[in-house]
């Protein structure tokens, strides 16, 4: 799809993730593993062992060698998820970008433009 310069300039509406898209990755990549939070259950019911979501909290009453397992899963799994989730919030704070965040049409094209900027600007000057 060609760039438009005018398709992003109205005001940003939030767009719900189709969980479709993602869907058909997992069908293409079956070694591909990615670990998930709490909105994406569904897909990890759908593609178990691939969308990895945390373990649910155990009921109350549980005995307490489960309850010590099922926290420690719990906590390895947000351990490993944290980087990615401040990557993602430290990207959505760029000012050039808060206006884009909902707009899956043109974000590909304006992070990149970004990114680009960014990356060039911590660069030595040339001599």
């Amino acid at each position: 799809m060609p760039y438009d310069p005018g398709v992003c300039m109205t005001r940003p509406q939030p767009v719900p993730l189709a969980s479709a898209d993602i869907s058909g990755c997992f069908d293409h990549f079956d070694q591909v593993h990615v670990l998930l939070d709490d909105g994406y259950l569904g897909l990890s019911k759908d593609h178990r062992g691939q969308a990895l979501t945390q373990p649910r909290k155990l009921r109350p009453g549980a005995t307490r060698p489960f309850l010590e397992y099922n926290e420690r899963q719990r906590h390895e799994h947000s351990s490993q998820r944290i980087t990615v989730e401040h990557a993602l919030a430290d990207h959505k704070r760029w000012k050039q970008l808060q206006r884009f965040t909902h707009r899956r049409d043109c974000l590909p094209d304006t992070y990149q433009a970004i990114a680009t900027l960014v990356s060039e600007n911590g660069l030595p000057a040339p001599q």
